[in-house]
């Protein structure tokens, strides 16, 4: 039957067709009616919408209908609607105004509505028919391929027919193997090919393991493993594990993979065949191929030992009855050996029989074959065979026990080469060693390959250092660049050059090479750089100095440090440098003009002290002596100078005149005057500064000595001194703080502090500060006030610090009633902070004597409560090492200002490193101090605290002690002065020098000398000064014995320098 005779015929269904006649015309009809009545219903429900139920049914009219069922639906809509809803009820048209805008929207919409149900069922239409053709191509698609199947079905079994019958005729067989599941399908020949059986046995992987040979079983299933994990295809072949006796049988297999989706070999297919007999054949063919082979490479081998230069022989040793060579047997030897040896033929005897005229190189050549046919371990080795004047190189293997293998290069030709050119190098060698040129071979990578013996010499380098190195190895970087720039000239250029090169001596110093370069190639082809140089230094010099004598004439002339102008007798300046015109206010073209006349230049009132001088000079043909005078510019004002001149010939006509602008000296002079003025000022200062120290030491002292008495006779009579105790206390406190402003003025003035900059938060300070000091002002009816602004300067805390306590202590010791206000204000790139109290004022002529030492107002009597005098002048030393302006406003009896203007920082930081907190105390301690009381004070203290204690009264037994103790000491508290022998600073760093580590440091003096105090800043020491608050000292030492030094009294801070 024909696919024509079996495809069905398809036809569109009727059902695709839309509807036509009066059925769609009713279904439209009948929709409408239905909207009608739902309007009426929803009309007693009150919707206002006329359309609202007509616009569905035009819709569905339109959809089941087409376009002419949608129209009639939406004519019969509008007619039902004018009649019952659309005023006046009962009209088909209404008068206006009524809704005739819902009716158009009404009908425009019905419209639209139906011409595109009308597009819509043409388009569907239309597809129903494009997939029922569809359809019907498919169905005879599917009927020609099942024929088109049906024929290859009938085809392959007629294919598998016939390569059954060749699997059998060519005693091959085909296999299938599955990857994943390790399955194998065999077809019938294979088990036999396998010598297998296959009743009752499924086919596997591992049944055909066992049935290769088990020598070939390892190669063959590593070779198909690698492969099938590569997905390659494979062929191997292998021998079958037949039974012993049986005749050996060779299989061939290939295999190829058949990919999965992933393109991963899924399944493999393949062949087998038995190749015995064509493995037979290949084997014969092999071996008469390697046979012919053989007989080839004789002959090849024959023919070049027969041929090659070299003589060459193959022997057997000869060994006496201790076992040493006394001989050997020539077993082969080549045409060349005969030759060499002057013999036709040595094979089959005994050298020493055969050669007799090689006497004496047997026994070298007997020994050295010995040991290589017992070692073998090949040499090589040279001889003289002096009977023909040869020189042969020999080289001699073992290629069996007590036999060897002799080759004899005749190096005859080369030997001499080589002994002549060994003359012509001592020649060339004795030539440059003894002359004055210096010699060099360098490679293209600027390696010395040879050196001149003078070369080295001059340049003080010894042969061996000097050979493969460059000249970056062996000089100066500076040195080394010259020479390779005028090396790559050299390799660059067709023909020698010549450069100058500046080379070191062997004593360090720089000499002069004037050189000639050029390339070199040698035979194989291999470039280099060779020299010949001159030593020109003594030239060089010569020139150099010329040059040098040339300069500094002419630098003088145009240093601009003292004016030169050449004059004749006529008074005429006939030459000046620039410095002498710049002085005198004169320009080039009135020097060319003949404009300048020394002699006008010179005032009145110095004409005598001029032509004195000239006459002296005229008179002596030499020099006059310097003098001062003054010469008078172009534009009028006056020059003060110190002139000299000398003539420049004997026709004493001309000469040359230096003049020195001493307006600096004069003014120096002048402020040397001012100076001593000052001086003198200074000196009455001092004078009453030490006066009024000395007062106010002495009531603290006197208060004291007073007290102690009252104390001891209290104590006598068994009454508690607390009253007296308590005056004394406040007596040490009041001459402490007197001392430590004398030593804080002294420190300052010895210039030891040294400002520590950094980024400051001055709201941070400042608050802290308001915090203090308001409670104390609250004390005495005060009111301290500070607005906190967010602002950072940079500048040294410690020390800005210090001048504003010291502005607010002594604002709220000079109120009495009102307060003190702490303002910062804004200043372009600075702050300014003020300090305003409602004291008492300072007159203005007093404004500028308050920042003097002792300087106090309206405290004639010195009371110790209201103050020192000192503040204030602390302040403007502060204020002067900051880089800071103090300025004071006061009125009488309203009130004063002292305003700071600092830098604010211009980056904000990104942190404020926090302070690091004292630990606590602990540790060994080492008290020096000559003076048995203080000692024992602080060992008493220390001990008390914790603290494990060791003293000395003199720097030599601390140092004893030290040394007994094993320098284990956490720190040092050392008095500066301990008598005669080494001071507490010396002690204390001698004691860190034998310890090999630095021991933290307190040295405490009386001094307020500035030796002792620079001496100590000079180290990492901390220094206190007499008397020392005991909390203090023992806050430091719990720090520097924890191995955190305050940054406050670190050497060289500002804290240390100040109490």
């Amino acid at each position: 039957m024909s696919l024509s005779e079996t495809a069905p015929s398809l036809q569109p269904s009727p059902c695709f067709e839309p509807e036509i006649g009066p059925r769609r015309y009713d279904m439209a009809v009948a929709l409408v009616l239905a909207a009608a009545v739902l309007r009426l219903i929803l009309s007693a429900l009150g919707m206002p919408f006329v359309f609202v139920t007509f616009y569905p049914a035009v819709m569905l009219a339109a959809l089941s209908g087409g376009m002419l069922a949608g129209l009639l639906a939406t004519i019969l809509s509008v007619a039902i609607a004018g009649a019952f809803w659309i005023e006046p009820v009962g009209a088909l048209i209404a008068p206006p105004p009524f809704n005739g805008l819902g009716v158009a929207i009404f009908v425009v919409n019905g419209f639209l509505v139906s011409w595109g149900a009308e597009k819509v069922q043409q388009s569907q239409l239309k597809r129903r028919r494009v997939e029922d053709v569809r359809r019907v191509e498919l169905e005879r698609l599917v009927a020609e391929r099942t024929l088109e199947l049906s024929k290859q079905i009938v085809e392959r079994e007629a294919a598998e027919a016939r390569m059954q019958l060749a699997l059998e005729a060519t005693e091959s067989g085909i296999w299938e193997w599955t990857l994943a599941t390790g399955r194998n399908v065999w077809s019938d020949n294979v088990w036999g090919l396998f010598d297998l059986e296959a009743t009752g046995r499924e086919a596997s992987y591992e049944l055909w393991e066992q049935s290769v040979h088990p020598d070939d079983r390892a190669r063959v299933a590593q070779l198909i493993g690698a492969e099938a994990a590569a997905g390659r295809e494979f062929e191997t072949s292998w021998r079958v594990n037949t039974p012993a006796g049986a005749p050996e049988r060779w299989l061939l297999s290939r295999g190829r993979p058949l990919m999965g989706a992933g393109g991963k070999p899924e399944r493999y297919i393949g062949i087998v065949l038995d190749i015995t007999e064509r493995k037979r054949a290949v084997d014969v063919a092999e071996r008469k191929r390697a046979e012919a082979a053989l007989r080839e490479s004789e002959e090849r081998f024959q023919a070049l030992f027969e041929t090659m230069p070299d003589g060459c022989a193959y022997g057997r040793m000869v060994y006496d009855e201790t076992g040493q060579p006394v001989d050997f047997i020539p077993l082969a030897a080549n045409s060349a050996f005969d030759r060499q040896s002057g013999v036709d033929s040595v094979v089959g005897k005994r050298v020493t029989q055969a050669l007799p005229q090689m006497r004496e190189a047997l026994p070298r050549l007997i020994e050295t074959f010995g040991r290589v046919a017992r070692s073998g371990r090949p040499e090589r080795f040279t001889i003289e065979f002096k009977p023909t004047a040869r020189w042969l190189n020999i080289s001699v293997c073992c290629p069996g026990p007590d036999h060897f293998v002799a080759i004899f290069d005749d190096i005859t030709e080369r030997k001499q080469a080589e002994d002549a050119l060994q003359s012509s190098e001592k020649r060339l060698k004795a030539f440059l060693d003894n002359s004055a040129l210096v010699a060099w071979l360098k490679d293209e990578n600027g390696r010395y390959v040879f050196m001149s013996e003078n070369f080295r010499r001059h340049a003080g380098l010894r042969l061996e250092d000097a050979l493969d190195k460059t000249d970056f190895d062996l000089f100066p970087p500076a040195v080394a660049e010259a020479c390779k720039a005028s090396d790559l000239a050299a390799l660059a250029a067709e023909a020698p050059i010549e450069s100058l090169e500046a080379m070191p001596k062997a004593d360090g110093s720089l000499g002069w090479w004037l050189n000639n370069k050029f390339t070199y190639l040698d035979s194989s082809g291999r470039r280099y750089v060779g020299g010949l140089g001159v030593d020109i230094a003594a030239r060089v010099e010569a020139e150099a100095a010329l040059r040098k004598s040339e300069q500094r004439l002419q630098r003088f002339y145009n240093s601009g440090l003292l004016g030169l102008f050449y004059w004749n007798r006529n008074g005429l300046v006939v030459d000046a440098n620039d410095k002498f015109l710049e002085m005198t206010g004169y320009q080039r073209g009135d020097l060319a003009a003949g404009r300048i006349d020394w002699r006008r230049m010179v005032p009145p009132e110095f004409e005598n002290l001029n032509e004195q001088s000239y006459a002296e000079l005229m008179a002596l043909g030499a020099n006059s002596a310097p003098f001062e005078q003054e010469y008078v510019r172009k534009d009028g004002s006056r020059l003060p100078v110190l002139i000299a001149a000398a003539m420049l010939d004997e026709s004493r006509y001309d000469g040359v005149s230096f003049v020195v602008d001493i307006t600096e000296r004069r003014q120096a002079q002048e402020a040397l005057v001012l100076a001593k003025a000052e001086a003198e000022r200074a000196n009455i200062a001092k004078s009453k500064f030490l006066a009024a120290a000395s007062h106010d030491l002495r009531q603290p002292l006197q208060s004291l000595t007073a007290l102690l008495r009252v104390i001891e006779v209290q104590i006598a009579n068994r009454q508690a001194p607390n009253r007296a105790m308590e005056k004394a206390q406040d007596a040490v406190n009041s001459l402490n703080g007197l001392l430590r402003g004398i030593l804080d003025i002294a420190r300052l003035d010895a210039g030891v502090v040294e400002p520590v900059k950094t980024s400051v938060d001055l709201r941070e300070m400042l608050t802290r500060l308001a915090d203090e000091y308001g409670a104390r002002a609250a004390e005495t009816g005060l009111a301290l006030r500070f607005a906190p602004r967010a602002l950072r300067i940079h500048t040294d805390p410690t020390l800005l610090e210090r001048i504003v306590r010291n502005l607010i202590e002594n604002a709220l010791r000079y109120t009495r009633s009102g307060g003190v206000l702490i303002g910062l204000r804004r200043r372009g790139a600075h702050v300014r902070l003020d300090v305003i109290d409602t004291g008492v004022g300072i007159p203005a002529d007093k404004q500028g004597e308050i920042f003097q030492e002792f300087h106090q107002l309206n405290n004639p009597g010195r009371d110790a409560s209201r103050g020192l005098g000192l503040g204030l002048a602390i302040v403007a030393r502060l204020a002067r090492l900051l880089d800071v302006e103090v300025a004071v406003s006061s009125r009488l009896g309203r009130g004063t200002r002292f305003s700071l203007l600092l830098p604010l920082e211009r980056t904000t930081p990104a942190a404020v490193e926090a302070r690091r907190a004292v630990v606590g105390p602990g540790g060994r301690i080492l008290v020096i101090d000559d003076d048995e009381a203080v000692r024992e004070a602080h060992e008493i203290l220390l001990q008390c605290m914790g603290y494990e204690v060791r003293s000395a009264d003199t720097g030599e037994r601390a140092l004893a002690l030290a040394e007994r103790e094993q320098w284990r000491f956490d720190a040092i508290l050392a008095d500066y002065r301990l008598g005669a022998g080494l001071t507490g600073t010396e002690t204390a760093t001698e004691i860190s020098r034998r310890a090999g580590f630095a021991i933290p440091t307190v040295i405490l003096t009386g001094d307020t000398a500035v030796e002792p105090i620079l001496e100590v800043a000079a180290t990492d020491f901390v220094m206190l000064h007499k008397p020392a608050d005991p909390d203090e000292l023992l806050e430091i030492l719990a720090s520097l014995s924890s191995g955190q030094a305050r940054s406050g009294h670190r050497a060289r801070s500002p804290c240390r320098a100040l109490s």
